[in-house]
């Protein structure tokens, strides 16, 4: 009986453990992204042109760099990598949020301002805050798979349409914006159903999850500000 109580207790111990690693590394990379962000906007206003162009092209580049080795790496998860894929990616769109806000703010000055930026960039906070709460709920993952991956086929399709017509692009935002909130949903639904406790894989694990949350918050903010960029052209 005590035996069996111990061990409720230290699973119970471990999963509080999991969750403020998860939670805390989420609070910590969005401290860190906001900071690197403010900085690399005061490079690219106080620079030449060179540094807005320079930050788009290494932020794009680099965040698809970091996801091929993702995908490729998929199966196997070291500290070294989990440590280096987390660091990269908040400096990488960092480095891309800087030109677009910056562009944002140049095309619709009288609209947006600094301090506007903040509720942009809680927008995407919301929406997975609703992811959250929904896989609370019994949501069938394999309903929620086929969705899903319609919405890549559609995703495909408008993104080839909208290299002839601009238009469409507005579209394809869109399908990326319901993707990342679905795999929002399918984030949280893993991370609770998860029996991966076990003390040498614990930090392991919520560094991964860390990531995987942070990414799908950038990808739901680029969404929101590329929105907002087409409105302000229009």
């Amino acid at each position: 009986m005590i035996t069996n109580y111990k061990y409720k207790d230290s699973l119970t111990w471990d999963r509080n453990l999991f969750w403020g690693i998860i939670f805390i590394g989420f609070a910590l990379g969005m401290l860190v992204f906001s900071g690197l962000l403010t900085i690399f906007m005061r490079i690219i206003v106080n620079g030449n042109g060179n540094q807005l162009i320079l930050f788009l092209t290494i932020g794009s580049l680099g965040i698809f760099v970091i996801s091929m080795i993702q995908w490729f790496m998929s199966s196997k998860r070291s500290y070294a990598w989990s440590s280096i894929r987390l660091f990269l990616s908040i400096i990488f769109w960092a480095m891309l949020f800087s030109g677009l806000f910056h562009l944002l703010l140049v095309k619709d000055v009288a609209s947006f301002s600094p301090s506007s930026l903040f509720l942009i960039m809680l927008a995407p906070i919301l929406i997975m805050a609703i992811a959250a709460v929904l896989s609370f709920f019994d949501i069938s993952m394999h309903k929620l798979s086929i969705v899903m991956s319609l919405l890549l086929v559609a995703f495909i399709i408008m993104a080839i349409i909208s290299i002839f017509a601009y238009r469409a692009y507005f579209w394809v935002l869109l399908i990326q914006g319901a993707i990342f909130t679905i795999n929002s949903l399918f984030a949280f639904r893993q991370i609770r159903q998860a029996e991966m406790f076990a003390n040498n894989k614990l930090v392991l694990n919520a560094i991964f999850w860390t990531t995987e949350l942070l990414n799908n918050y950038f990808h739901l903010l680029y969404v929101v500000v590329r929105l907002l960029l087409i409105r302000s052209r229009d």
